[in-house]
């Protein structure tokens, strides 16, 4: 099987996961590589490494031109009120659209996975478990009563859909709150999502710091913001 790998964000443990990365995603498949990464100085210090290691197809820094926001009329979620940062939510959704320019003109793969370079994973994917008719998002177990927005997979009509998700944002904002995953849900909900078990190990090794963040701890859900869910195909 040819594989087409759709990497995001920042290149930071771009290399920490590299053989993680090759064990349990790539496996014995062909694989070509394509990456849009964020416009921070730490991903401009570490590109020469990441394409010397995974040569990439193309490789590009996403210029972050996000739309306008009128902070009056959406819903700002608790953690960014707390935390700030709210505008990487959007920043992250574009880069993924313009990863639809990247493969469009390319010669089709028989499958898309588009992750993080930021995660690993405790776990060989189980490729027989991907359904090939729908668009498929791991079930992770700690995805905040919405869809982890990390990995995904499917065919071409399919990934296009999820890369497309931020042309939504601005919508689903009047009504909901700025919760990643919960938006994500609701962008798909007229999609048939097919879920599987498969894990993401979510420590995200922060060079600057030289640490790990922890983010495995699961918020509780709210039954006001559970989207209706008849629209997913459980493989459990």
């Amino acid at each position: 099987m040819k594989l087409c790998i759709l990497f995001t964000g920042r290149l930071t443990n771009y290399d920490k996961n590299f053989d993680n990365f090759i064990l349990n995603i790539v496996q014995d498949h062909e694989v070509d590589i394509y990456m849009i990464y964020s416009k921070e100085k730490c991903n401009r210090d570490l590109v020469a490494g990441f394409k010397k290691l995974y040569s990439p197809v193309e490789c590009k820094e996403s210029d972050e031109n996000i739309f306008h926001i009128d902070y009056d009329n959406i819903m700002i979620s608790r953690y960014y009120e707390k935390y700030g940062g709210f505008e990487n939510l959007p920043k992250k959704w574009l880069s993924r659209k313009y990863l639809i320019d990247m493969i469009k003109d390319k010669p089709k793969y028989d499958l898309y996975l588009h992750t993080r370079l930021d995660v690993s994973y405790p776990n060989p994917l189980d490729y027989d478990m991907i359904n090939y008719n729908y668009l498929n998002i791991p079930d992770t177990k700690k995805d905040f009563c919405g869809f982890q927005d990390i990995m995904a997979l499917g065919t071409y009509d399919k990934i296009i859909i999820y890369l497309s998700v931020y042309d939504k944002l601005l919508d689903i904002w009047r009504t909901r709150k700025t919760n990643p995953e919960r938006n994500l849900e609701v962008a798909l909900r007229n999609e048939t999502v097919h879920r599987f078990l498969f894990d993401i190990k979510m420590d995200v090794f922060c060079r600057l710091k030289k640490t790990f963040l922890k983010k495995n701890k699961i918020q509780s859900c709210d039954p006001d913001h559970v989207v209706n869910a008849d629209h997913i195909v459980k493989n459990l």
